[in-house]
Parts: structure tokens; C-alpha cells; sequence
């Protein structure tokens, strides 16, 4: 699911903190926070002082877009103690001023963590001319295997610019933002994926980490073109027989909103085997499929991390689309037509008058808009923003409001809440994952 799976996948619990004595605390600070031996988060805390000598605290990590320019809602210093307070985060930090050093925690629901903070000073940076090129690498998830492309270049005003390519999963022209190279120290962020990676300059190579929130990848990336494999399938010709030809079906993610799903199995001209997944309602087509194997009636196949296990039996292959440990009933059929879901948001004029506009919430650390209207056809329409996965708005498939109650569906999400005047309060659902979320309207 191109936008929001790979959104769902990336969910983590963020983490904020700091603080520090009158004038001394003004600038950044920067600590690290260990939420297991592997996992460890960058936390960064802005402070300025205001007129009346309080302050007010940004927050930042460079590990994770998801955690940017974070406003804490209070900032209480007296006698050496720090206290911050950041309501969208259900969290707080609190702690002792001591020198050069904040030594604290950072308390959320479900846990407390030690954050110690210190001044931060910023790399000198460099021209980052000597990445310009392409580089890959391969990364290893439990097993599976993915190559990573980075291409850097010049546009025509001589910007520098970034993007990168996972084969594998059909992803393509994701924007590269904020690289940077201090001494031989590179950076740079995948927002679009909530990636950031990290690595040391070496020539003609740069050994790091791909970071995804609090994970934390090994990936070393070689300078050089790198040449996409033809996507062919090492199948039988009696297996391929069986196979060739279009099968769709419907599998579900959310309740009562099926997912409309194609499957082709292809030859080319000269007569090599290939297969795609197409899934519409998600704007994912010609996703490639690999590993593919038929023994008996038993067919395997995989398009990146998600896979499909199923039964052969003539013309309808029953089985399940698998992501991770979950898994969602999608039987196929040959030749039966895929089916395109068309929008209905079946709101009341009166109640769109009040939804009309946008509004402004947080999940996990994201910043998300809902935006409602009416179309020049007299249609309404909800559409889903994440402006930090560099992705388009989306639009809802489906809205209805009871009484005080909102519910918006995409093909694999579900927001639920209570409209109250100028707040919606309610929950952010996916994959399994219930999220708290309030959204404000904008003026």
C-alpha cells in the first residue's frame, strides 16, 4: 500500500525533553535517549528566552521526520529543576540543571526513560559536490533483502538534488531532503518512507545506518549505476499455463471497505515469465512479483515485504495477503473484472458546512490535515494530508457523521471521532494499530 502501509509500518512511540538555567539555556540542546540496547533516539530541544525570562522549547530529532519543530506547551525552570510539558505527545521531561548538562526523564504512557542533554554544536559543513552520482546498497529486514538507490544531482539553478529508489517495492522518485556532509559525516532524510540515514564518507563508499524511527539498519552504499534486473520469473511452463492471465479479487482492511486487487501473470515476447500486482485505490500498479512458486495447488509469491499464500483450483486461487503477522483474505479469480472504488461521503449539507475547511492534528508525531468541501458537481469531499511523507493529499473512499459522530475510511485507515465546535477527538486505526488523535480547525 503505497502511501499509507508504508505509513502504518513506520509507527513508533516519540519521545521529547529539556531544559536549562535563565540565559544558559538558550540555544540547542542534544541527548540520547535508549529505548532498548538497539534502539536509541537523537532528541533535540530548542530553547528562547522570552521578554519575562521564561522560555519556550522546540523540539526536534534528526532520526525521525516524524519528531519536527515540536512546540512544548510549558516551560517551568526554578532552582536548577526543569519541567516541560508536550500535551500532543502525551509526554514530559523533567529535570536538573547541572553546568554544562540536563540530567532527567522523559515520561510518557508506558514508560519513563533517562534523557540527558548537553549543548549541541553543529558540524561544519562541506560542499556536498562529491556525492553527486548514484549509489546502492543492499539492506537486509529479517532475511529479506532490498536494494536501496540514492542519485544526487544538479538541477538547472545548480540545487542540489536527491532521490531514492526501492526496486523492489515498486518505490521510485522518493525526494532525498536536508543532506548534508560535515567533515566526512553524511545526512540526509527520506520523508516521504520516515527514514533518515547516517554514515561516514569514504570515496567511493559511506558505511552507515538507515534509521526508521528507532530501528536501526546497517546499509553501506557503493558509488556506481546501478541496473534494475529484469523482473522474471523462474516458473515452470505447466505452472505458468496455469497461471497466465489476470486474476482480481477484493481483500479488507478496514471494515466494510473492500479493497479491489488485480493480479496478471505475463509473458514477454521472448517467452520469459513476469508477474504484477495492481492495486488502484492505492495508486500502486505494476508492482512486480517474485518468488513465485506453484507445487500442487499450493501457490507462494511475494511483492517486496508483504506476501501471498494460496490454493489453486482451476479458475480461483483462495489465500491470504500477509504483511508481517497479519494476515487479510484475498481469494482471485481469472478473468473477473477489478472493480474501482469511487468516493462516498455521505455527510449532511449542514454538517459539511461545519467539517468545511482543514484541520490540524498528530499522529505520532506527524503533523496531519483532514480537509472537507463541496466540488463544482455538489459532491463532498475528505481528503488526507501528510505533508511530511512528501506524498499528495489523499482522498477518504468513505465518510458518514452520526449524530456528534465522524467516521472517514481510506482502503487501509480509519478515523473515528467526536465533532466538538472547533476540535475533533477520536482515534487513527490501522493495520491493527489504535492511535489517539485531536484535530483543530484552522482559521
Amino acid at each position: 500500500m503505497k502511501n499509507y502501509l508504508c505509513f502504518i509500518l513506520v509507527l513508533v512511540f516519540l519521545f521529547a525533553g529539556t531544559s536549562l538555567a535563565n540565559t544558559a539555556l538558550n540555544g540547542t540542546w542534544q541527548g540520547t535517549m535508549e529505548i532498548t540496547p538497539e534502539q536509541k533516539l537523537t532528541i533535540q530541544f530548542t530553547f528562547t528566552q522570552k521578554d519575562d525570562g521564561s522560555y519556550k522549547a522546540v523540539l526536534n530529532s534528526p532520526d525521525t521526520g516524524g519528531i519536527k519543530n515540536i512546540a512544548a506547551d510549558s516551560v517551568t525552570y526554578s532552582d536548577s529543576n526543569l519541567d516541560i510539558d508536550i500535551k500532543i505527545l502525551s509526554g514530559s521531561y523533567s529535570g536538573k540543571v547541572t553546568g554544562n548538562k540536563i540530567t532527567g526523564e522523559w515520561k510518557q504512557p508506558g514508560g519513563t526513560l533517562k534523557l540527558e542533554l548537553t549543548p549541541y554544536e553543529k558540524p561544519v559543513e562541506v560542499p556536498t559536490d562529491p556525492l553527486l552520482g548514484e549509489w546502492a546498497g543492499k539492506l537486509d529486514i529479517q532475511g529479506i533483502k532490498l536494494t536501496v538507490v540514492f542519485r544526487y544531482s544538479k538541477d538547472r539553478d545548480g540545487n542540489f538534488t536527491g532521490f531514492v529508489d526501492i526496486p523492489e517495492q515498486s518505490a521510485n522518485n522518493l525526494p532525498v531532503k536536508d543532506v548534508t556532509l560535515a567533515g566526512d559525516e553524511v545526512r540526509f532524510a527520506v520523508p516521504v518512507a520516515q527514514l533518515k540515514y547516517k554514515g561516514t564518507f569514504e570515496g567511493e563508499k559511506i558505511s552507515g545506518s538507515l534509521i526508521q524511527g528507532t530501528v536501526d539498519m546497517k546499509l553501506t552504499l557503493e558509488k556506481g549505476k546501478y541496473e534494475v534486473p529484469q523482473a522474471m520469473l523462474d516458473v515452470s511452463d505447466e505452472a505458468m499455463e496455469k497461471l497466465k492471465g489476470e486474476w482480481a479479487g477484493t481483500m479488507t482492511f478496514i471494515k466494510d471497505l473492500p479493497t479491489p486487487v488485480r493480479v496478471r501473470f505475463e509473458e514477454t515476447d521472448e517467452g520469459k515469465s513476469r508477474a504484477f500486482i495492481d492495486i488502484p485505490s492505492e495508486n500502486q500498479m505494476n508492482r512486480p512479483l517474485s518468488d513465485i512458486k506453484l507445487t500442487g495447488d499450493r501457490l507462494s509469491m511475494k511483492t517486496g515485504l508483504p506476501r501471498y499464500e494460496g490454493t489453486l483450483k482451476g479458475n480461483v486461487i483462495s489465500g491470504h495477503y500477509i504483511i508481517a503477522n497479519m494476515k487479510f483474505e484475498l481469494d482471485l479469480t481469472k478473468g473477473a473484472e477489478l472493480k474501482i472504488i469511487k468516493p462516498e461521503i455521505n455527510i449532511s449539507e449542514d454538517i459539511m458546512k461545519k467539517l468545511s475547511g482543514r484541520w490540524k492534528g498528530q499522529i505520532s508525531g506527524l503533523t496531519v490535515f483532514l480537509t472537507f468541501n463541496v466540488n463544482d458537481r455538489g459532491e463532498n469531499e475528505a481528503f488526507l494530508d501528510i505533508p511530511d511523507q512528501g506524498e499528495p493529499e489523499a482522498p477518504f473512499l468513505r465518510g458518514s457523521v452520526s449524530g456528534s459522530s465522524l467516521t472517514i475510511k481510506t482502503a487501509a485507515s480509519e478515523i473515528s471521532g467526536e465533532i466538538k465546535e472547533e476540535k475533533i477527538e477520536g482515534f487513527f486505526k490501522a493495520l491493527g494499530n489504535v492511535i489517539p488523535v485531536t484535530f483543530i480547525k484552522e482559521k
